[in-house]
């Protein structure tokens, strides 16, 4: 009994001592620009872009009292920023900025889709910088004011239509991947996972289809996440057996040690 149990410790920390607890990587997210593009007008008059290629560019269009317009602002957050993911798991979930919808009732031209074009250099250590692009569809409807019932089928003067009628935005994705690699041997995916908040524990709540209040500005966070994928060459990284998994092998190759020694005495 007591060979036996010697046994089982030794197997236990034989394997134990070929386990390498992975080390999270800090993964820097810096040079961010962003601008809107590719605006499709319901007339003649294309939509103005201001401050393109910068953190923080407008989109705008129509006109109305005092020369208001409506349009988009997009708030990238300040960079360099860092994001600590540990191999073979997902970072906790980050801001990448804060879309909103400058709601004022216009006259004129408006649009019915525009891109968001988000660029960021990713660095780990030494490594060289990668650059990731990506592109967001925003479909728009600029809701007539003072229709009844509203485009949302709501009631003028009510809830979300209080001022007038809600305006309609939609993103046309659910969510969007661009992956990098680290040392060659390494795939790591920074996921955009899309518009919303988070809960009480931690959780994205996914709002992709917004119905905007007029006279105000309407905000919804960008979201994402980095995870490990496994590299396509197959060297990619393998999983840590968890601690109940190493015990059953270590009971088992105890075993086997001891009918080992049986079968030799």
């Amino acid at each position: 009994m007591r060979t036996q149990l010697k046994l089982t410790v030794l197997a236990a920390a034989m394997l134990l001592s070929t386990v390498t607890v992975a080390s999270p990587i800090s993964v820097n997210i810096a040079s961010i620009s962003a601008s809107w593009a590719n605006g499709v007008s319901t007339g003649s008059t294309p939509p103005t872009y201001i401050a393109s290629g910068s953190l923080n560019p407008e989109a705008r269009w129509g006109g109305g009292l005092l020369s208001a317009q409506s349009g988009y602002n997009f708030s990238a957050v300040p960079n360099p920023f860092n994001a600590s993911v540990t191999p073979g798991d997902a970072s906790a979930l980050f801001a990448l900025g804060t879309f909103a919808h400058v709601n004022q009732p216009i006259t004129g031209d408006s649009i019915t889709r525009i891109d968001l074009l988000y660029t960021a250099g990713i660095t780990v250590g030494t490594a060289p910088t990668q650059t990731l692009n990506f592109d967001f569809l925003f479909n728009h409807n600029e809701t007539p004011n003072g229709a009844s019932p509203c485009a949302n089928g709501g009631a003028d003067n009510v809830g979300i239509n209080v001022n007038g009628c809600a305006d309609h935005v939609q993103t046309a994705f659910s969510g969007v991947s661009n992956t990098f690699t680290i040392d060659g041997v390494s795939n790591y995916t920074l996921n955009v996972l899309g518009f919303g908040y988070l809960d009480t524990s931690g959780n994205l709540v996914k709002t992709q289809d917004f119905w905007t209040a007029e006279n105000t500005i309407n905000n919804a966070t960008l979201y994402a996440e980095i995870v490990t994928t496994n590299n396509p060459s197959g060297t990619g990284l393998s999983s840590v057996p968890e601690p109940s998994s190493l015990m059953l092998m270590g009971l088992g190759f105890a075993a086997f040690l001891g009918k080992r020694r049986k079968q030799l005495c």
